[in-house]
């Protein structure tokens, strides 16, 4: 159902000509003076005069009218679907979304493609609002939306479906469900409430003979009256198709059956949903093939591998959109042209114009900042750009890159500042910039990104008596909710009882990166990106506050060969034989409300990084290419990620833009020496000169690096992983007598650890100097090896104690 355009009267005809012209050989160009050229000489063609072309180019904004039947939007008007969910422009994904000029040409002309049957190409950087503009239309005109992430590992059976391992129940649902609609059409529910109350508890008990007995009677009895107004015919196919799934059932299916299940590409086409395809410039060639026919008027798909020799009927409300990011971002690319040329496509700028951009903030803070809303709303701007141009000319992350601040980064904090979860409006916005700005610097430039909030956004505001006030504790609907304040913040318990960690060692550095990652899930658990280098406590500290906070966390523990089915899940065999589909620990833990942690995310395959970018985004939902379930995430779920940076670790590489600006970004630094003197002493319980011994030995190696075909950088020689080990090995050691020499001991120690992982000898001369050096002693490898023969016990004598009970006890073991 959609309504033709208005026809327009002989004065309006000739600009209506043209912006349809602008549409079509303009929109998609991404340059703004190339754009005004070819709209220049499109208009010397249709006789528009210059203001007129930049009246249209820069000014112009399109009427939008929203009412209950239909929506109009400039040219184009729409008829809304009629859906039980009312049409507002305050409910949902609605409430935030901004009528700037951008986004309004950008909702005429998606109109206008759908209005057309046009499919549509969205093109543009990441967090310009592609995706949302669609959902937006969808939903102003009440159509089902049908978004599908892309990427490399996508294949065309995961769009248009293939035979899989499905249950019986699988396999008869659908057939249930059409005998209740059928049933519903013909009898009185009220009067069949029990019998349809049996239909149901045998479906689910699985009890499938009961059930087809039930609905055989049924059917045959309305088959036979013949007097069911109009439905005798779906109720001789119902007969027809009850019979074959009688058949397959006599014949032994079993628990389980191999069936052609449809992907949901293929469903929206029959239903009539809108289909969006996200990052479509990920999947390979081969898989976009399949979409050619759908973008031709009125085409529709043959499915060959199902053995149907007629096209699935195509629903008239269908529409094909897609999403993707320039070429220009890491693992993107071009889309084959014999694709990209079928579609309408249009260039998504980010917004820039000042006055756009307070449109934007103006949406967010209107309901929270009665009487102050212009004050805020223009400083909140002020500071956007100044941030940006910063960001662009003298800021830096924990890496030494530049950040990016893109128009997902401010509505992220503005979202936050909204729900003034801080009891003012002046604390909120403070946290919310703070929450989305700040964390993906280098510390150093916290300072500086702090005093432009207090010069652009908060000038009267003493920013140091505005954080030492205390938060209020959150107000649910539940009054069992339970919260536990963490560095100030207060967040959501989960199903387990909140534990502290005894051993858990609190320094000021983890303390500050603790504070860090508490206003992050406090804030409405985005997911978290910690980044810094190995052994700085990353995944440790999610742990610890997984604990603190009763939330099972989970871990999935990426390399160079994870694939997809190592998050979804995949087909195995169960404990009957039979095949089941086991979920990955992503999908339970989305499911059950659980933390996952991602480690070591830039050692995964980029296509699989990508394929989670629906999880990331605040739709937090994920497809199941296996089964075609869709996965919403449970509102205690929490995605985290953990890094070593690019480029200084082996086989570690640099995250898309579009990847990372989905994430809160978290940089940890290197711990400080005396921090981490105070670790070894809690605990491994060592005496405060050793173990200011041993942090010395790590930072005279890290000095003295040199190249080595297993390590890189600084930490070729000792990781923090590796003085940890060492210092446990003074805590598990025997305690000998009072005047043991330990400095010979845990130099010894230290050698065995250190020097078995070079490969060369002079590396290994490097690190006996600096332990002899360090603990003033002489290591004499002779000494610690020298017993390993079968010369017989007394030998062991001779040898050093750090190395003697370990050969005695192996020597044991092998007899």
């Amino acid at each position: 159902g959609y309504l033709a355009d208005r026809v327009p009267s002989v004065a309006t005809a000739g600009k209506e000509v043209f912006q349809e012209a602008l549409d079509c050989f303009c929109a998609s160009i991404s340059s703004p003076e190339v754009h005004r050229e070819v709209a220049g000489r499109i208009a010397t063609l249709l006789g528009i005069t210059k203001p007129e072309v930049l009246y249209y180019c820069e000014t112009h904004q399109p009427e939008v009218q929203v009412a209950p039947t239909y929506i109009h939007i400039g040219r184009s008007t729409m008829s809304v679907k009629e859906t039980n969910k009312p049409v507002t422009l305050t409910s949902g994904l609605i409430r935030y979304h901004a009528y700037t000029r951008p986004t309004v040409v950008l909702l005429e002309q998606l109109a206008s493609c759908v209005l057309n049957n046009e499919p549509v190409l969205l093109v543009g950087e990441t967090g310009t609002g592609k995706t949302s503009t669609v959902q937006h239309l969808a939903e102003l005109s009440g159509h089902e939306l049908v978004v599908i992430n892309l990427s490399q590992q996508t294949d065309s059976s995961d769009l248009l479906g293939g035979f899989k391992p499905v249950s019986l129940q699988h396999l008869i649902r659908p057939f249930k469900n059409d005998f209740e609609s059928l049933f519903r059409k013909t009898f009185s529910v009220k009067k069949n409430a029990k019998f349809m109350r049996h239909v149901q508890e045998s479906f689910s008990h699985e009890k499938w003979e009961i059930l087809f007995q039930l609905m055989d009677h049924t059917i045959s009895a309305t088959v036979a009256k013949q007097n069911s107004e109009g439905l005798q015919e779906q109720w001789t196919d119902l007969q027809k198709r009850l019979n074959r799934l009688q058949e397959q059932l006599k014949r032994g299916a079993g628990a389980f059956v191999f069936a052609f299940v449809e992907g949901k590409l293929v469903d929206a086409v029959r239903k009539g949903h809108w289909l969006l395809l996200d990052e479509i410039n990920l999947a390979s060639p081969d898989t976009l093939e399949c979409l050619i026919s759908l973008m031709e008027p009125n085409r529709s798909i043959l499915l060959m591998e199902k053995g149907d020799l007629q096209p699935v009927r195509r629903h008239p409300d269908f529409r094909l959109f897609a999403c993707m990011n320039p070429a220009t971002d890491i693992g993107k690319r071009n889309l084959p042209i014999g694709v990209r040329n079928r579609f309408t496509e249009f260039f998504v700028a980010e917004l820039e114009k000042a006055a756009d951009l307070e449109h934007l903030v103006h949406e967010y803070l209107r309901r929270v900042t009665v009487g102050h809303t212009r004050e805020y709303v223009g400083g909140v701007v002020r500071f956007y750009l100044a941030a940006k141009a910063d960001a662009e000319e003298k800021f830096t992350d924990g890496t030494g890159h530049r950040p990016h601040y893109s128009l997902r980064t401010l509505c992220r904090g503005l979202r936050l500042a909204s729900s003034n979860l801080y009891g003012s409006m002046e604390r909120s916005l403070f946290e919310g910039l703070l929450f989305s700005f700040l964390t993906q610097l280098d510390r150093s430039w916290h300072p500086a990104l702090v005093k432009l909030i207090h010069r652009h956004v908060l000038p009267e505001s003493n920013i140091n008596t505005l954080t030492k006030h205390s938060l209020p504790k959150p107000e649910t609907a539940y009054s069992a909710d339970k919260f536990v304040k963490v560095e100030g913040y207060w967040i959501q318990c989960g199903s387990n009882e909140p534990v502290t960690l005894e051993n858990y060692v609190l320094t000021p550095a983890v303390k500050a990166n603790l504070k860090d990652i508490s206003r992050a899930v406090a804030a409405g658990r985005p997911p978290v990106l910690l980044q810094g280098p190995t052994s700085v406590g990353k995944t440790s500290l999610i742990r610890y506050l997984a604990s603190l906070t009763g939330h099972v966390c989970m871990r999935i523990n990426n390399h160079e060969h994870t694939d997809l089915q190592e998050y979804l899940g995949s087909y195995v065999t169960g404990a009957s034989g039979q095949l089941v589909f086991q979920e990955g620990v992503l999908v339970t833990a989305m499911r059950h409300g659980h933390w996952v942690i991602l480690d070591e995310l830039n050692l995964a395959p980029t296509d699989v990084l990508e394929a989670l970018n629906r999880v990331l985004d605040d739709n937090r939902e994920l497809v199941i290419p296996e089964t075609g379930h869709v996965v919403k995430a449970h509102p205690k779920f929490m995605l985290f990620a953990t890094q070593n940076p690019a480029g200084l670790y082996g086989g570690r590489k640099m995250l898309s833009r579009a990847l990372r600006n989905r994430f809160i970004e978290l940089h940890f630094t290197e711990m400080p020496s005396e921090e981490l003197k105070t670790i070894l002493e809690t605990l491994c319980s060592i005496p405060a000169s050793y173990a200011a011994r041993m942090v010395s030995v790590m930072q005279d190696l890290q000095t003295l690096r040199k190249g080595s075909s297993v390590f890189e950088g600084k930490h070729g020689f000792i990781t923090l992983r590796d003085l940890f080990r060492w210092a446990e090995r003074y805590r598990r050691s025997p305690k000998y007598a009072r005047l043991y020499n330990w400095d010979q001991h845990i130099a010894e120690d230290g050698f065995l650890l250190l020097a078995g992982r070079v490969r060369r000898a002079d590396e290994e001369v490097i690190i006996q100097n600096v332990l002899e050096r360090r603990f003033k002693c002489r290591i004499d490898t002779d000494r610690l090896f020298g017993g390993w023969s079968a010369r017989g016990a007394s030998d062991f004598d001779k040898m050093s104690p750090a190395t003697a009970p370990l050969l005695q006890a192996a020597m044991a073991h092998a007899k």
